[in-house]
């Protein structure tokens, strides 16, 4: 196989603008996928006493996200795969994103437009095809978008810093929608909610294909699929770093989805009180980004992300604890509950996917092929799976322990098990060695303190 000049690796020279146009996908791609994970268990299963009609049962809701959820997450790895053995003269990921938008858009419209205000099987039926559209139509778009990172920057302090400047624009992006989403749903309803988000997200990620700078290094040859999945599931630290971010997704949907019942259950406050826990998050992730690149310079990235798993598993136990109905006080109580948590999970969003890098080089050395999108598409497919268990996960306690402000309990249980999961998460994570390859050892970059396997 072809190997690369030591020149060659250092990837594409990152200026500016394609950083930032870059960037831009993933304030479109996070700014539907928050919408979808923090309104749709709410919209079709509302608290009982919201006073609003409730057209499925939170455990039908449960089920459907799990089966669309699990298509989703299967889907990847091929998309993967497709992907970095596509040939043509438009490149081997921006076809795949171009086809994707208009599935995007469309789906995510229909979403919020029930053929029946009420519980209905063609209800259930109708959500569960449009979930899959759409979940299929993401997968196009993110799969070979989020691969595109590893191709345009080859050293680990430059994956580190566009990482970190593609989950700060994919963050302003929530954050604009949060602004958006919450006065649109209570005000306007779901269906203008997600023609407005639907329509930004399109363009927004139509703007950004101009900054995509895909690898001109050869990929190497093709290769057959199953041969592609062997060698891809057979990396053990990618396997292990696999487990950690599927528990991780599991904590992370499901803080996701109990936002609102966070609200108005145990905060007992209005619905419009989602956009403040909401924006406090956000604002915690935005703020921790410096400091989480001023880290990666100083300390390897397996290091970080351990501290990011021990914190989040520290601050949803906190809020198991401490988060309670009180007269007075709701701001000062959310943001010493929240903005730690956001702190943590924003951290382990910018070092995860940077971190990745590190075994797709190693799979590099090994196979001679370049093959980002199989392992980010498989990344997503953990990802997927931890949203797929966490959207059940949560229905469920709800249904045996109660969401309403009456009966809280199933809503405060949510933060225990979520902790259980992101220390599962840090326990598992804790067997890879600082280079990411359990049988390698590693050496520190002397420029950036990033870790780098020695062959």
């Amino acid at each position: 196989m072809e190997r690369l000049s030591d020149k060659s690796e250092q990837g594409l020279p990152l200026g500016g603008g394609p950083v930032f146009l870059y960037s831009l996908g993933s304030a479109g791609l996070n700014l539907v996928s928050v919408t979808l994970s923090t309104w749709l268990l709410y919209f079709y299963a509302p608290p009982v006493d919201s006073g609003r009609t409730t057209i499925l049962s939170p455990g039908q809701v449960g089920w459907i996200l799990l089966a669309a959820s699990l298509w989703n997450a299967l889907i990847d790895p091929l998309i993967g795969h497709w992907s970095d053995n596509h040939r043509s003269g438009r490149g081997r990921r921006r076809p795949f994103i171009r086809a994707g938008i208009p599935l995007l858009f469309l789906s995510f419209c229909l979403v919020w437009i029930p053929p029946a205000p009420r519980h209905s099987v063609w209800t259930a039926v109708y959500l569960l095809v449009i979930l899959l559209v759409h979940f299929g139509a993401f997968s196009l778009i993110g799969v070979p978008y989020d691969a595109t990172l590893a191709e345009m920057a080859r050293s680990p302090s430059d994956r580190l810093r566009l990482s970190y400047w593609k989950n700060v624009l994919g963050i302003f992006g929530v954050a604009i929608g949060v602004l958006v989403t919450t006065p649109l749903f209570t005000g306007w309803g779901g269906a203008a909610m997600g023609l407005v988000v639907g329509a930004a997200g399109s363009m927004t990620l139509l703007a950004s294909l101009p900054g995509i700078r895909e690898s001109p290094l050869p990929p190497g040859d093709p290769i057959a699929i199953r041969a592609g999945m062997r060698i891809t599931w057979g990396n053990r630290p990618f396997l292990l770093f696999f487990l950690t971010t599927l528990t991780v997704y599991i904590s992370y949907q499901m803080l996701l989805a109990i936002i609102p019942y966070l609200t108005t259950v145990v905060f007992s406050r209005p619905e419009r009180d989602v956009r403040t826990i909401l924006l406090i998050m956000i604002g915690a992730i935005i703020l921790g980004g410096p400091s989480w690149l001023w880290a990666g310079r100083k300390v390897t990235q397996k290091a970080l992300l351990q501290i990011c798993l021990g914190g989040m598993t520290i601050a949803q136990v906190a809020f198991f604890l401490f988060a309670r109905p009180a007269a007075t006080g709701f701001l000062w109580r959310a943001l010493f509950l929240v903005f730690p948590l956001g702190f943590f999970i924003g951290g382990f969003l910018i070092i995860a996917f940077a971190f990745l890098g590190t075994i797709v080089d190693e799979d590099f050395r090994r196979s001679g092929r370049r093959r980002e999108a199989v392992y980010y598409g498989s990344f997503t497919l953990a990802m997927g799976l931890g949203i797929s268990l966490g959207n059940l996960l949560l229905p469920l306690g709800f249904s045996w322990f109660g969401y309403s402000r009456s009966q809280p309990l199933g809503v405060r249980l949510g933060f225990l098990v979520m902790a259980f999961f992101s220390l599962l998460g840090f326990i598992m994570f804790s067997r890879l060695n600082a280079a990411g390859n359990t049988g390698k050892s590693a050496v520190k970059d002397p420029d950036r303190g990033i870790p780098r396997s020695v062959p």
